[in-house]
């Protein structure tokens, strides 16, 4: 009896040791993907969209500003955005499944601004309100990969600070 609680308690110990090491190379991937990968991301994520935001209800100026700047500078910036994400090769299978929802979210952002400006050159309302839908489904993605993201840190014991406004 006695050599069985010793041995239950040596792997009470052990399992609090591998779970306190948060999964060793897996872990630190997701630390790297966390600290040195997605800020840059999401940074020029935020400013793509922010410059919508700038143009965009509220702050609608005109249809020729908001053409302007979706054409000249938000659709430019997630189109590089796009070759950014897909120049990052994760290292895990974790990491990859959050970043392929990442990459999802910017590529209906892509999608839903070249509609957008599609529309607004053939003055069709119709594909204006598929544009919006389209924009909408691509902030539910983002809101997505946030979770996701946000879950997978969780596995591995990695503290994230503030949270990205998701839309």
């Amino acid at each position: 009896m006695r050599r069985h609680v010793m041995l239950l308690s040596l792997l009470v110990l052990t399992a609090a040791a591998c779970l306190g090491c948060g999964g060793g190379a897996d872990a630190e991937a997701v630390k790297t993907y966390a600290d040195n990968t997605l800020p840059p991301l999401r940074e020029s994520l935020n400013a793509a969209l922010e410059r919508y935001d700038n143009v965009s209800g509220g702050n609608f100026v005109d249809e020729a500003t908001t053409y302007e700047t979706v054409r000249d500078m938000i659709l430019p910036g997630l189109k590089e955005l796009v070759l950014q994400a897909e120049a990052v090769h994760p290292a895990t299978a974790d990491v990859t499944r959050v970043h392929d929802s990442f990459l999802a979210a910017v590529r209906r952002y892509v999608s839903a601004f070249q509609l957008f400006l599609l529309s607004l050159d053939q003055q069709n309302m119709a594909n204006t309100a598929v544009a919006l839908e389209e924009l909408e489904e691509a902030h539910i993605l983002r809101r997505t990969f946030e979770q996701r993201f946000e879950d997978v840190c969780g596995e591995y014991g990695i503290v994230l600070g503030a949270p990205a406004p998701a839309r």
